[in-house]
């Protein structure tokens, strides 16, 4: 679509209100065909949704429990981090400093705080590059320019966990090389990884998953375990990419995405199989995941 009027939210209707009523499109589904007789009857209930049109311009990326969505909206050339509560229709784009040219949301929490990039404006004199920053549900936000004192060169805020904890990536100018981290509110900087490791999602309970990168530049799927990388199925070629989501009992899903392929799987902490859909992106705390088939 050329406009990003198109960007729209499906939202369960148990789950939070949304918007005005012109907001909302009606959805319609089809009942199944009558049984063939003497066959036994089944009750078949329609799941009930509602359509919300999102702020135009604006990317979605991530929702918390009460319903408000992360993401960024285009303002001039460039976009802003913000979070639109589609119960009450407000956006706000307070959540990075001005003093940014750039700003994201990649990921929420179910409190509501956030995680995400945030690139520095040289006209106010700052450091320029793009930076992780977390931003908290209480309104304090936090721009992780150094590690113990030492400079950090460019990086990004992926996942948060729970607690509040922030995992990333970040450049760092002592080694001239990167790492994973850990951030806890207020402290400093927890490395762990090296530069073929990358985090990309966590459970509530702080449970990390994400991929290692072979010398060749191929990914293969872990799960990290004190801060080192634990390969799933190592043994079974067909499970390369990235483990994308995880639940606090430890089930992942995962996919890749070939030249040639794309494809989903589920770990369940043991072993690993293939999923019938070709993209898989997160998972609750019962099972499955939100996929594309």
């Amino acid at each position: 679509m050329t406009e990003r009027r198109g960007v729209w939210l499906l939202a369960c209707s148990l789950l939070f209100a949304c918007g005005a009523e012109d907001q909302l499109r009606p959805v319609t589904a089809e009942a199944p065909s009558p049984s063939p007789p003497g066959a036994r009857s089944v009750p078949f209930v329609l799941p009930q949704y509602e359509l919300t049109w999102l702020p135009t311009g604006f990317e979605p990326s991530a929702m918390d429990a009460a319903g408000r969505i992360g993401g960024s909206i285009k303002t001039g050339s460039s976009y802003v981090a913000a979070i639109y509560d589609a119960s009450a229709g407000t956006l706000d784009t307070r959540v990075v400093s001005v003093f940014f040219r750039e700003s994201w949301i990649v990921a929420m929490n179910a409190r509501g705080d956030v995680v995400g990039g945030a690139a520095g404006d040289p006209r106010y004199g700052g450091p320029t590059g793009m930076f992780p920053f977390v931003r908290y549900a209480d309104g304090t936000a936090a721009f992780l320019f150094a590690e113990h004192g030492m400079p950090v060169t460019s990086g990004e805020a992926l996942a948060i966990d729970a607690a509040g904890v922030a995992y990333g990536y970040a450049g760092l100018l002592r080694t001239g090389s990167s790492s994973l981290f850990g951030y806890a509110r207020a402290d400093e900087m927890s490395l762990f990884g090296d530069e073929r490791d990358f985090v990309i999602g966590v459970s509530p309970s702080g449970v990390l998953v994400g991929c290692r990168y072979s010398p060749d530049n191929h990914p293969r799927p872990v799960v990290f375990r004190g801060g080192a990388a634990v390969f799933v199925a190592p043994d079974v070629p067909a499970f390369s990419g990235c483990l994308s989501a995880v639940s606090d009992a430890g089930v992942a899903v995962g996919g890749f995405h070939t030249a040639r392929e794309i494809g989903a799987y589920i770990w369940d902490g043991t072993s690993a199989k293939v999923l019938p859909f070709e993209v898989a992106h997160s998972i609750n705390a019962r099972g499955p995941s939100s996929a594309r088939r």
